[in-house]
């Protein structure tokens, strides 16, 4: 009999065989698939391995209505917190401010040592719906998604449908997540660090500026953002490094990976590789560009240029499993851990979808 592991969600039976798949590099190794290629086989086999991938020019948004004049020309009034991602620092600001510097430097919000730092607005809006506040980028958003049966709030397989209305259901977006460029190299601090999440996503690039039309120093770059992401079968080794990571640079940390303060840069990349031997996958992302990541997938990003993505969460069947591994890491973290409460509801979505279930093979 083949038991759990709690710490990436693959029966120790199986767990040597994801390895040797991994290191292996065989067929499935393949995340990048152009839209007419991929296939709802295809995405179901890679989602129940825990894998990622990227659909390339799979999304068909209003390119016009996700560009940084439209929110400053409807929403420019409107107040945000915004963070500077290399020292997390939040700042208040209009809309507007953050906007008018996502392609003129000149134009950015400076700080009172007189720097224009690196300013993301995620989870934008913070405690709205999405669908009231961008009733236009809703409906936008919703008709570009892959896999709807999935990814909508409405779909048949996002688990998190078959919580009753009555029940206050968790806030699974979509939101979105616009930022700054900023750097991958050695001191680079990335756009978000490394983290993993509870639910299944989904990140669509609905805006960068061309290459031409960047910053100058922005241009040596194709795409518009790098992701780097991690099995979940490779997290116990991931953990361990950054765990000495930690000590060598003094670093009180209760998780490595849940408490979100690394990003790996270039050298941390290249010593995960050679001292633990995980390299993990790189995907570059473009406007058009759909990333799926799977539950308990450990991920980070780096903008290379200002970036506009919109993403939401789902629950689906293939990866309930990882997604109870890692609500049950949450919730041996530390009392006042952010990460700790169980916004999810997984309980409560599991038990009414057996419900549901059965009243549908009875029907």
């Amino acid at each position: 009999m083949s038991v759990l592991n709690q710490d990436n969600g693959f029966s120790t039976s199986s767990q040597d065989r994801h390895n040797r798949t991994l290191q292996l590099h065989d067929e499935h190794k393949k995340i990048e698939y152009a839209a007419s290629e991929m296939t709802e086989d295809t995405f179901r086999d890679l989602w129940k391995r825990g894998y990622p991938f990227v659909i390339r020019g799979a999304d068909k948004l209003e390119e016009k209505n996700w560009r940084p004049n439209y929110f400053i020309e409807h929403y420019g009034d409107k107040d945000c917190t915004v963070i500077d991602v290399k020292e997390n620092v939040e700042y208040k600001m209009d809309v507007k401010t953050f906007f008018k510097g996502f392609e003129d430097i000149s134009s950015r919000f400076v700080n009172k040592a007189g720097i224009c730092p690196c300013l993301k607005l995620k989870d934008w809006p913070p405690a709205d719906d999405f669908a009231e506040t961008f009733p236009e980028h809703y409906k936008d958003f919703y008709n570009s998604l892959p896999f709807k049966e999935y990814t909508t709030r409405s779909g048949v397989l996002n688990l998190a449908h078959r919580l009753p209305l009555e029940i206050n259901r968790p806030d699974l977006g979509p939101k979105m997540y616009n930022a700054y460029g900023s750097e991958d190299n050695v001191g680079g601090k990335g756009t978000t660090n490394l983290h993993l999440d509870m639910t299944d996503a989904v990140n669509m690039m609905a805006y960068a500026p061309s290459v031409e039309n960047r910053l100058e120093e922005e241009r040596d770059k194709t795409a518009a953002a790098v992701w780097d992401l991690y099995h979940p079968a490779d997290l116990p080794r991931v953990r361990r490094f950054l765990r000495k990571i930690a000590k060598e640079h003094g670093l009180s940390i209760n998780h490595p990976i849940h408490d979100q303060c690394f990003y790996l840069d270039k050298e941390l990349r290249s010593r995960l590789a050679s001292e633990e031997g995980v390299t993990g996958w790189r995907v570059f992302q473009n406007p058009g560009d759909v990333v799926f990541v799977p539950a308990g997938c450990a991920h980070q990003v780096c903008n290379y240029t200002s970036c506009v993505k919109a993403a939401v969460d789902f629950v689906s069947p293939e990866g309930v499993a990882r997604s109870y591994v890692v609500n049950q890491q949450f919730r041996k973290l530390r009392h006042g851990h952010k990460r700790k409460t169980d916004i999810l509801q997984l309980p409560n979505i599991l038990y009414h979808a057996w419900i549901t279930s059965w009243d549908e093979s009875n029907d």
